[in-house]
């Protein structure tokens, strides 16, 4: 059912409890939420996913927002959930433009897979992350000839990085 027209579309209902944006253009729909560029903190808006109780008060056990980075200059996702038995939300992932920081374990069942010869390479392409079949993880420097083993699961590490990003041997 059509709640609202507009040049570009409608707004309307399906069902009982959902909400659909139809755009007649070829540009799909949009949800943007913003905050005023002179007033803005670090957070541009969020989505809050909640169960109400009886009371009218909302327990909170999803979260996701958009910020900015701590220098202000790039965009960033916040995720938040709520795990059992825990009061709140809490961090679960961030990610900027710079880097992916995962709270919880990532699940990456095709990586080390002879079928797929799937990888992790780093930024710059000077280092990847390989599950061999053994089961040890390997980090190499992939600019040597053979590969040069940084750092392995089941040796701890074997090179010492600097500070500027290189290791020494």
């Amino acid at each position: 059912m059509r709640i609202a027209d507009f040049s570009w579309g409608w707004i309307g209902t399906i069902f009982d409890n959902e909400i659909e944006i139809v755009s007649t253009k070829s540009d799909p729909p949009k949800i943007r939420l913003a905050v005023q560029s002179d007033i803005v903190e670090s957070n541009l808006g969020s989505v809050s996913f909640n169960l109400r109780r009886p009371d009218g008060n909302h327990e909170e056990y999803g979260y996701v927002m958009g910020r900015l980075t701590a220098d202000r200059q790039q965009g960033a996702l916040y995720v938040a959930l709520r795990a059992r038995g825990e009061e709140q939300s809490r961090q679960v992932l961030y990610l900027d433009p710079g880097v992916l920081i995962s709270r919880v374990p990532i699940m990456a069942p095709n990586i080390g897979s002879a079928s797929t010869g799937t990888i992790l390479r780093a930024p710059g392409g000077q280092t990847e992350l390989h599950m061999q079949g053994d089961g040890n993880l390997v980090t190499y420097d992939v600019r040597t000839s053979p590969w040069t083993p940084l750092w392995s699961s089941m040796q701890g590490k074997l090179r010492d990085f600097r500070e500027d990003g290189q290791y020494s041997h």
